[in-house]
Parts: structure tokens; C-alpha cells; sequence
């Protein structure tokens, strides 16, 4: 560096970007509560199970295959996970209903 200029710290932004994360990450285990306990009320128990079942298995294979490829975890990557939750769950909404219906025709 030339003299005279010397480098200081203008803003540290990762005190913020921590704490959007945690509430990203709060707001992620309140929506997976709540549609397991949708799921177990509105479809009953037996099948509340397999939604139950079949979310965190997917988060956690999903969360495994990140860590494996060295992704990290950021508040888009957490968002997108939110917005794929209810695509995950209204999936198995739909097969269950589906594996229910037809035996009854």
C-alpha cells in the first residue's frame, strides 16, 4: 500500500446477515410445525405420519447433499427451502389422496 493510506473497518454487515439467517431459520421450523400439524388434523393420524415422515427426511437428505457439495447456507438458499416446503407437502397431499381415492373406485 502507498503511504499514508491505511484501511479501516466501515461496516461489518455479518452481525446482520447472522441474524436474518437465525430469523430465516426460525421461521422455517414454525412453517415445517405447522403443516405437520395440518397435515396430522386435516388427513388423520395414519397419514399425518407419512407427511410427517416424508418432510424431514427430504429437508435433512437436502441439507446432507448441500454440506456434501460445500453449498452454504444463506438467506436464499434457506428461502428457497421455505417456498419448497410447500411444494413438498402439498406433493404427498396429493399422492396420499390419490392412493385413498382410488381404492374406493
Amino acid at each position: 500500500m502507498p503511504l499514508g493510506i491505511t484501511l479501516s473497518k466501515v461496516t461489518d454487515q455479518s452481525v446482520n446477515i447472522q441474524s436474518a439467517v437465525s430469523e430465516f431459520i426460525l421461521k422455517f421450523a414454525m412453517a415445517l410445525a405447522v403443516v405437520m400439524g395440518v397435515s396430522f388434523l386435516s388427513l388423520g393420524w395414519r397419514v399425518g405420519i407419512i407427511v410427517a415422515a416424508a418432510v424431514p427426511l427430504t429437508l435433512a437428505i437436502v441439507f446432507i447433499v448441500m454440506m456434501a457439495t460445500g453449498r452454504d447456507f444463506d438467506r436464499i438458499t434457506l428461502g428457497a427451502l421455505i417456498l419448497s416446503l410447500g411444494l413438498l407437502v402439498d406433493d404427498a397431499i396429493i399422492a396420499i389422496e390419490t392412493m385413498c381415492i382410488i381404492p374406493k373406485l
